[in-house]
Parts: C-alpha cells; structure tokens; sequence
C-alpha cells in the first residue's frame, strides 16, 4: 500500500486517508476524491492531503474484514455491510455464546493490522446481540495474511451459538417445623423469572416436609413423569454429601455429579442426574432474584450443554457475583429498561431528489439484495419499535411499491423540494397521540446497525430526563436521532432544510449522545461513494 501526502489539486481519483469536516458535511476515509471534493477542501483552506493507494498484493481493509467475517460465521449467525474496515456478526437467536478464545488470540497475534473482539465465552447473546467484529486497522492487508487467516479458520471453530430450548420443569420445596410461608412464596416468584427467559414450563410442583422418606417420594412420583428438569428448594441448603436430598436421590441409584461450586453467592448447589432427568438442589441464595450459581445451570441446560465436575470448579475466576457485572450472564427481567416500555415510532425521510446521485433514486439502489430503503427498514424491524412511517415525496409511487411487503405506513410530502423540515412534519402529523417518541431516520445511511439504533432506543429514558438521543461518532453528532413526545409541537415548526439541529443546541439539558461506530455519521450520497462500497468485484 502507498501512503502519500498529495496536493489537493492533484487528488482528484485518490482515496482520502483520513476524514475531514467540511462547510456541507464530511468526507469520510476511504471516500474516493471527485471534482466537488477537491473544490469543498479548497475552500475550507486544506491545500495538502493523504491519501492511499492498494498496491497489487493488497486487500481492501473492508474486503478482508468481510471474508474473515464470511469464514467465521455459521449458524445461527448473521453478518452485517463491511464498513471501514469493520464487519459485526450478529446472534440470530437467544443463546448461550460459545467461543475459542485460542484460535481468536491465535489471529489477533498473526499480525497487529488484524483485531477480532467477541462477547466473553459462555455470555448470553440476546437475537441481534452483537457478538463478534472483524477490524482491519489498516487500510489493506496482504493476501498472503489474509490467506494464513483464512486457513487457520477453516481448520478450527472460532465461535458458535446453542439457542435455547424450552424445558419442562418439576419443583420440590420442602418444609420445616415453623418455617415461614413467605420461603416458599419468594422462591415461586423469583423461578418464575428466571425462566421467563426460555419459554420454559414447571409441568408440577411438590411441597413436602424436610424428611428423607418424603423428598425420596416427592422425587419418585416426579420421575415418572416427561419432566427434563427436578428443581429442589430445601428448607435447609445442602451441607454435604451425606444430607437429606443427595441421601434421597443416591438411594434411588441418581448420581451426584457435584456438590458445591466456587461460585458466591450459590456456593451450597448439588447437581445429580436420575435417569434421564437433571436435579438440582439449590442453595438458600436462589430464592433472591440477584444473580446466582443456579443461573449458571439454567443457562447451559436450556442450551443443552453438558456439564461436568471439571467446568464446574473452573468457576472460581469471575464467580464472586457481588457485582452481577463480573459475572457475564444477563436475564431479560434484569435487561428490561424504562425505555423498553415506551412506544416508540420511527420516521424515515425518503421524499428527497438526490441530486448528487444523478438520474438514480439512491434509496432504490441494491443492498443485500434489496433496496437500500428497503435494507434499512429490515433492520428497523430488528428493533423495538411499534410503528415505521416513511415519508416520500419524489418518485413516491415507486418508493410505495418497492416498499409494499414491509407493513409500514406512509406520509405523502407534496412540499418536499422545500427541503427537510417539510418531511419531519409530513412524518409528525402522522404519528398517533398515543406515541411516546420518534425516531428520525435518514435511509441513505446503511452502515447504522439495528444494534446501534436499540442502543438509542434504550437511552431513552422520561425519568433520567434522556428525552434526545443522539448518536456520536468521533465527537461528531450522527443519525438517527430520537425525540420525546414534548418536542412534537416545535418538530411541526421547522422550516427550511437544516432539519431538527437547532433543536438539539436549544434543549442540552434533554440531550444525551450515545457513542457509536462512524457509520452513523456515513451516508451515500454519489455513484461513485454507492460503488466503493457495494459494487461487485
């Protein structure tokens, strides 16, 4: 690869090494130089640029990143636009993520321009979680690199996902002489929760006294019985090998496969097997909704992941659960966000000429198959929206009918070559009163990912005051932008064609910028940017 600093008049065809702010937006690295850049970079008094050059040997940054993307990625998997350099994969389902940290540290040591990040082994991944990104921190890298890469993935697994699977479930609770009823009360609720998650059922339940003989029959009655799963809340944890409940299922030719776990709090949990159905017993701690060794359990049996008294002590490191942040699994009762229970409706501005593109509707240009409107709204839809408007304007009719499968609604802007404010309020004066916010959304930006667009619908917040989430990249506010309800009437306001910027200076105290990748700040806006990126090789 050649690196040069070039005169700006001489860069005309050149690709720009870095990004630069001009009076009309930005140029992004990577953005190959025409005629209107040259002159935007003049005028802004940049007289010298660096620019690149991929010699015969090289690969695109994002080429590479794709194809080592495409290599990794299997089931349950999906890969998102290779952009600057950077491809995400994406959970397709709820599961348990499994990694092989040493064929990941085995590339990230090939060679420093090479870096994959991943969720830790053993995470919960949530559908459209982000789970792995390929970056190539150079502009290019060698195909022989690339190759060596490539080879080692083909030889060995790098990541992979197990879905959970609903289970059915049996639970025993036992008494003592003047326990309190409140035990047996928390302990109902908080299993509840805990398997909202996988869908899953508890097909019986079973309340004896704290005795041998009856725990013994409590688990005989129960194994006759389609269950997958006996869950046992003692009246007292387990203390050892000897007690009551591993007494009980030994006596009925069980295994106990481990008693105890480096895991704090959950330390007292017996996991044993009868038959074909799994057992444990958990520890007093389970009956709080706070994480706990029991998630563990929970987590790998709905994944149908077997366990063993070898992984079990490998716990120690990361299993002080004092701090649920150490310990690397997420419950969806415990996910749930204020924001999450807001209604939220997205506005998508699709009324414009795009000029600079020529004759070309840009929105109507392929991506993934599709239109690229049509690839924006298939990640709107990834995300917890209740509504999607889409506002057109020119060519509406076949904006309309590209767009007829995809459920949204339309907002028909008559004025739209006055410019933007025309379409935001085309777009507002649909929204139904109902609405708690908006999400403006410009659709010649592709890069955005549905994860980054959850991540502002997540920020929203009425009570934090967290009423305008706005993306950054760089320290450079992007798009999307989300807008509470109470700013509606001053959204019906704008004039002109700057959008709802002014706004966002006007009310700071509301406001608050969600860092994110440069995709939110990269829109497409030629033929020439729409062919560096998509056109085929």
């Amino acid at each position: 690869m050649k690196f040069e600093n070039k005169p700006v008049i001489n860069a005309i065809g050149m690709v720009s090494a870095h990004s630069h702010s001009t009076a009309s937006g930005r140029i992004s690295k990577g953005t190959t130089l025409e005629k209107l850049h040259i002159d935007e970079l003049l005028s802004m008094g940049v007289n010298n640029i660096h620019v690149y050059q991929l010699e015969e040997d090289d690969v695109e940054e994002s080429k590479a990143s794709l194809l080592i993307a495409k290599a990794i990625a299997n089931e349950n998997l999906k890969i998102s636009l290779a952009f600057n350099g950077r491809t995400r994969i994406y959970a397709e389902k709820d599961s348990i993520f499994l990694v092989n940290k040493s064929i990941v540290d085995q590339i990230n040591q090939m060679d420093e321009s090479i870096a994959i990040s991943t969720l830790n082994d053993l995470d919960i991944a949530y559908k459209n979680d982000l789970v792995l990104s390929v970056k190539i921190i150079t502009y290019s890298i060698s195909n022989a690199l690339l190759n060596q890469v490539l080879d080692l993935i083909k030889k060995n697994w790098v990541i992979c996902l197990k879905p959970f699977h609903p289970l059915s479930l049996a639970v025993i609770y036992t008494k003592s002489k003047n326990q309190k009823e409140s035990l047996i009360n928390n302990a109902k609720k908080t299993l509840s929760k805990r398997i909202v998650d996988f869908n899953s059922t508890i097909s019986e339940i079973h309340e004896c006294s704290h005795e041998y003989s009856d725990v013994k029959n409590a688990i005989d009655t129960i194994k006759k019985a389609n269950i997958d799963l006996i869950v046992i809340f003692s009246a007292s944890s387990v203390s050892d090998r000897r007690d009551i409940v591993p007494q009980a299922i030994e006596s009925m030719h069980g295994k106990i496969i481990h008693f105890g776990m480096p895991v704090d709090p959950g330390n007292l949990t017996l996991f044993a097997q009868l038959d074909h159905v799994k057992i444990i017993a958990v520890a007093g701690s389970a009956r709080s909704e706070s994480l706990n060794g029991f998630d563990w359990f929970l987590n790998k049996l709905h994944a149908g992941i077997d366990i063993s008294h070898q992984e079990i002590n490998g716990l120690g490191v990361g299993g002080l659960l004092h701090d649920a942040r150490s310990y690397s699994r997420r419950k969806k009762f415990e996910k749930t966000t204020n924001s999450s229970k807001k209604n939220v409706v997205a506005i998508i501005l699709a009324a414009g000429q795009s000029t600079r593109m020529g004759d070309q509707n840009k929105l109507l240009l392929k991506i993934n198959e599709n239109s690229m409107i049509k690839d924006y709204i298939n990640k709107l839809n990834q995300c917890n929206l209740a509504n999607i408007i889409v506002v057109t304007g020119h060519e509406s009719a076949i904006i309309q009918e590209d767009l007829s499968d995809t459920g949204v609604s339309f907002a028909h802007n008559k004025e739209h070559k006055i410019g933007i404010s025309s379409s935001i309020k085309a777009g507002v004066s649909k929204l139904q009163p109902h609405v708690d916010a908006v999400l403006i959304c410009l659709p010649d930006m592709p890069f955005v990912s549905a994860h980054e667009i959850n991540q502002l619908i997540e920020n929203y917040s009425i009570d934090k005051g967290q009423l305008i989430c706005v993306p950054t990249s760089f320290g450079q506010r992007g798009n999307p932008v989300l807008w509470d309800k109470r700013f509606f009437n001053e959204l019906m306001q704008l004039e002109g064609d700057i959008g709802a910027k002014n706004l966002i200076d006007k009310y700071k105290e509301y406001l608050i910028e969600v860092s994110s990748g440069e995709s939110v700040i990269t829109d497409i806006d030629t033929k020439e940017r729409y062919n560096s990126y998509f056109k085929e090789d």
